[in-house]
Protein backbone atom coordinates (compact mmCIF):
# COMPACT_ATOMS: atom_id res chain seq x y z
CA UNK A 1 0.00 0.00 0.00
CA UNK A 2 2.75 2.45 0.48
CA UNK A 3 4.12 1.87 -3.12
CA UNK A 4 0.64 2.61 -4.14
CA UNK A 5 0.68 5.64 -2.04
CA UNK A 6 4.07 7.16 -3.30
CA UNK A 7 3.64 5.42 -6.89
CA UNK A 8 -0.25 8.28 -7.15
CA UNK A 9 1.96 10.60 -5.41
CA UNK A 10 4.30 10.48 -8.45
CA UNK A 11 1.56 10.44 -10.86
CA UNK A 12 0.34 13.64 -9.35
CA UNK A 13 3.70 15.22 -9.20
CA UNK A 14 4.40 14.23 -12.60
CA UNK A 15 0.61 15.23 -13.67
CA UNK A 16 1.52 18.57 -12.24
CA UNK A 17 4.39 18.99 -14.27
CA UNK A 18 3.33 18.13 -17.13
CA UNK A 19 0.80 20.85 -16.27
CA UNK A 20 3.21 22.94 -16.09
CA UNK A 21 5.22 22.38 -18.70
CA UNK A 22 2.34 22.62 -21.10
CA UNK A 23 1.20 25.92 -20.10
CA UNK A 24 5.13 27.31 -20.47
CA UNK A 25 4.94 25.88 -23.87
CA UNK A 26 1.98 27.19 -24.55
CA UNK A 27 3.50 30.53 -23.01
CA UNK A 28 6.37 30.49 -25.44
CA UNK A 29 4.29 29.70 -28.45
CA UNK A 30 2.57 32.81 -28.14
CA UNK A 31 5.28 34.92 -27.76
CA UNK A 32 6.87 33.79 -30.24
CA UNK A 33 4.25 34.23 -32.55
CA UNK A 34 3.97 37.83 -31.47
CA UNK A 35 6.58 39.92 -33.48
CA UNK A 36 8.91 42.64 -31.20
CA UNK A 37 6.71 45.89 -31.82
CA UNK A 38 8.71 49.17 -32.66
CA UNK A 39 8.93 52.40 -30.53
CA UNK A 40 6.69 54.62 -31.39
CA UNK A 41 8.06 57.48 -33.56
CA UNK A 42 8.22 60.49 -31.44
CA UNK A 43 8.28 63.80 -34.02
CA UNK A 44 11.67 65.69 -33.00
CA UNK A 45 11.88 69.19 -33.87
CA UNK A 46 15.16 71.12 -33.87
CA UNK A 47 15.52 74.31 -33.85
CA UNK A 48 18.55 75.80 -35.37
CA UNK A 49 19.96 79.79 -35.37
CA UNK A 50 20.14 80.40 -39.07
CA UNK A 51 22.88 83.39 -39.58
CA UNK A 52 24.29 85.14 -42.59
CA UNK A 53 27.11 83.25 -43.48
CA UNK A 54 30.15 85.10 -45.67
CA UNK A 55 33.21 83.47 -47.33
CA UNK A 56 35.84 85.84 -47.09
CA UNK A 57 39.50 85.14 -48.50
CA UNK A 58 41.15 88.76 -47.42
CA UNK A 59 39.61 90.88 -50.23
CA UNK A 60 35.67 90.47 -48.60
CA UNK A 61 34.70 90.30 -52.33
CA UNK A 62 31.09 89.01 -51.43
CA UNK A 63 29.99 91.62 -49.20
CA UNK A 64 29.78 94.27 -52.36
CA UNK A 65 26.64 92.51 -53.06
CA UNK A 66 25.45 92.41 -49.84
CA UNK A 67 26.20 96.11 -49.58
CA UNK A 68 24.08 97.84 -52.51
CA UNK A 69 20.65 95.90 -50.95
CA UNK A 70 20.55 98.61 -47.96
CA UNK A 71 20.44 101.83 -47.03
CA UNK A 72 22.28 103.97 -44.53
CA UNK A 73 21.17 103.42 -41.25
CA UNK A 74 21.50 106.50 -38.57
CA UNK A 75 20.90 104.73 -35.43
CA UNK A 76 23.75 103.20 -32.75
CA UNK A 77 23.63 99.68 -32.34
CA UNK A 78 25.17 97.18 -29.15
CA UNK A 79 25.71 94.13 -31.23
CA UNK A 80 27.31 90.63 -29.77
CA UNK A 81 30.00 88.84 -32.25
CA UNK A 82 30.24 85.08 -31.83
CA UNK A 83 34.37 83.31 -32.03
CA UNK A 84 32.71 80.55 -33.96
CA UNK A 85 30.92 82.54 -36.56
CA UNK A 86 33.21 84.04 -39.57
CA UNK A 87 31.31 87.71 -40.47
CA UNK A 88 28.89 88.63 -39.18
CA UNK A 89 26.57 91.15 -40.04
CA UNK A 90 26.81 94.48 -37.30
CA UNK A 91 22.90 95.74 -38.74
CA UNK A 92 25.14 99.20 -39.18
CA UNK A 93 25.18 100.34 -42.68
CA UNK A 94 27.17 103.18 -43.58
CA UNK A 95 27.26 106.39 -45.91
CA UNK A 96 30.97 106.73 -47.76
CA UNK A 97 33.06 109.21 -45.99
CA UNK A 98 30.76 108.42 -42.70
CA UNK A 99 33.03 108.52 -39.48
CA UNK A 100 32.01 105.91 -36.84
CA UNK A 101 33.58 104.41 -33.40
CA UNK A 102 33.79 101.10 -32.54
CA UNK A 103 34.04 100.66 -28.69
CA UNK A 104 34.33 96.96 -26.93
CA UNK A 105 31.89 96.74 -24.19
CA UNK A 106 32.15 93.25 -22.37
CA UNK A 107 32.83 89.69 -22.92
CA UNK A 108 35.89 87.14 -23.79
CA UNK A 109 36.57 84.65 -26.06
CA UNK A 110 39.59 82.24 -27.60
CA UNK A 111 40.32 81.05 -30.89
CA UNK A 112 41.41 77.53 -29.12
CA UNK A 113 38.84 76.07 -26.39
CA UNK A 114 40.98 74.27 -23.92
CA UNK A 115 44.08 75.20 -25.28
CA UNK A 116 43.75 79.14 -24.60
CA UNK A 117 43.22 81.12 -22.53
CA UNK A 118 39.95 83.58 -23.18
CA UNK A 119 40.94 86.88 -23.82
CA UNK A 120 39.16 90.22 -25.14
CA UNK A 121 39.15 91.36 -28.39
CA UNK A 122 42.74 92.79 -28.18
CA UNK A 123 43.40 89.34 -29.22
CA UNK A 124 46.51 87.02 -28.58
CA UNK A 125 50.32 87.36 -29.29
CA UNK A 126 50.50 84.71 -32.11
CA UNK A 127 50.66 86.91 -35.52
CA UNK A 128 51.08 84.19 -38.45
CA UNK A 129 54.46 84.91 -40.29
CA UNK A 130 53.76 82.41 -43.09
CA UNK A 131 52.97 82.28 -46.66
CA UNK A 132 49.85 80.23 -46.25
CA UNK A 133 48.16 82.47 -43.06
CA UNK A 134 44.47 81.75 -43.71
CA UNK A 135 42.95 85.02 -40.94
CA UNK A 136 41.83 87.49 -42.80
CA UNK A 137 43.98 90.17 -41.35
CA UNK A 138 47.54 87.56 -40.63
CA UNK A 139 49.95 90.09 -39.90
CA UNK A 140 47.68 91.08 -37.22
CA UNK A 141 47.05 89.44 -33.50
CA UNK A 142 44.87 86.08 -34.15
CA UNK A 143 41.82 86.17 -31.66
CA UNK A 144 41.72 90.05 -32.42
CA UNK A 145 38.52 92.35 -32.91
CA UNK A 146 38.15 92.96 -36.86
CA UNK A 147 35.62 94.57 -39.11
CA UNK A 148 35.05 94.91 -42.68
CA UNK A 149 33.29 97.41 -44.71
CA UNK A 150 33.33 96.60 -48.89
CA UNK A 151 36.42 95.26 -49.49
CA UNK A 152 38.26 96.77 -46.98
CA UNK A 153 39.21 94.98 -43.51
CA UNK A 154 40.31 96.50 -40.65
CA UNK A 155 41.70 96.11 -37.06
CA UNK A 156 39.49 97.14 -34.31
CA UNK A 157 41.01 95.80 -31.21
CA UNK A 158 39.20 96.98 -27.90
CA UNK A 159 38.13 100.30 -29.88
CA UNK A 160 38.78 102.74 -32.16
CA UNK A 161 37.53 105.81 -34.67
CA UNK A 162 37.08 104.88 -38.48
CA UNK A 163 35.78 106.95 -42.01
CA UNK A 164 33.81 104.82 -44.14
CA UNK A 165 35.12 104.37 -47.41
CA UNK A 166 31.97 103.67 -49.22
CA UNK A 167 27.99 102.64 -48.32
CA UNK A 168 28.02 99.26 -47.19
CA UNK A 169 27.32 96.97 -44.12
CA UNK A 170 29.47 97.04 -41.35
CA UNK A 171 30.77 93.23 -40.67
CA UNK A 172 32.84 92.02 -37.59
CA UNK A 173 34.30 89.18 -37.01
CA UNK A 174 37.37 86.85 -34.72
CA UNK A 175 40.71 87.49 -36.57
CA UNK A 176 40.43 83.89 -37.60
CA UNK A 177 40.94 81.21 -39.99
CA UNK A 178 37.38 80.39 -41.41
CA UNK A 179 37.75 76.77 -41.35
CA UNK A 180 39.28 77.00 -37.91
CA UNK A 181 35.88 78.29 -35.77
CA UNK A 182 34.59 74.87 -34.90
CA UNK A 183 37.07 75.31 -31.27
CA UNK A 184 36.64 78.69 -31.07
CA UNK A 185 34.30 79.30 -28.00
CA UNK A 186 33.32 82.70 -26.40
CA UNK A 187 31.73 86.01 -27.60
CA UNK A 188 31.91 90.03 -26.96
CA UNK A 189 29.69 92.92 -26.92
CA UNK A 190 30.38 95.80 -28.97
CA UNK A 191 28.71 99.17 -29.09
CA UNK A 192 29.00 101.33 -32.54
CA UNK A 193 28.17 105.07 -32.64
CA UNK A 194 28.61 107.68 -35.61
Amino acid sequence: MASEKNIGFLRGVFAAIAVIASLVGIYEFILKDQAPQPPAKVPVTQIVPVTQVIAVTRVVPITQVILATRTPTSSNATVGVFATQGWQDSGIVLASGEQFRIEYVSGRWTETKGELAFHGPEGSDYICSFATCCEPLPDQPKGALIGALGAKVFLIRRSGSFTSGGTGVLLLRMNDCDDALGDNAGSIVVRIER
